[in-house]
């Protein structure tokens, strides 16, 4: 038998077939690391409204525990919220909106808790990529902090 002219039927792939495939893996992959990168930033702003809300809590408890006032500040140009000595970093992908809240001469946002366990009251947005994860209601009379989650409840 002659084989001259007989193309190889033996399997294999061409280099164009695997080049496509490799296109394709790195475009699935890109668009996978994507969608789990904003998904990581949900969750860190989630786990953020949490440590805030219990930040917001002690202070509370300060302020009656010591018959003094104790204010929070919520810094985003320095990326804290901080009461007296203390502090927690505002990851760099969350946003921090506030609604009723005081303000300083400079705009700075602050909660002020009374000994009397009231407080200056207000909302906190905690925001990622725009979208609003959790609202932290303060109550002005009761100084109570209430976590929202739902999204029918952060809408409004």
């Amino acid at each position: 038998m002659h084989r001259m002219g007989r193309r190889n039927t033996e399997g294999g792939f061409t280099l164009i077939e695997l080049v496509v495939v490799l296109v394709l893996l790195a475009l699935s992959a890109g668009l996978v690391f994507q969608h789990a990168g904003g998904k990581t930033d949900v969750r860190q702003a989630k786990v953020f409204a949490q440590e805030l809300a219990s930040f917001l809590k002690k202070a509370r408890r300060t302020a009656v525990n010591t018959g003094g006032p104790v204010t929070v500040w919520i810094s985003e140009s320095e990326g804290t919220c901080s009461m007296d000595e203390a502090h927690i970093e505002i990851p760099e992908a969350v946003q921090i909106e506030d609604r009723n809240v005081r303000q300083d001469e400079d705009g700075v946002p602050y909660v002020r808790f009374d000994p009397d366990g009231g407080s200056s009251g207000g909302e906190l947005i905690v925001r990622t990529g725009g979208n609003a994860v959790a609202v932290l209601r303060i109550d002005l009379f009761t100084g109570a902090i209430q976590a929202l989650r739902e999204a029918a409840d952060i809408t409004g």
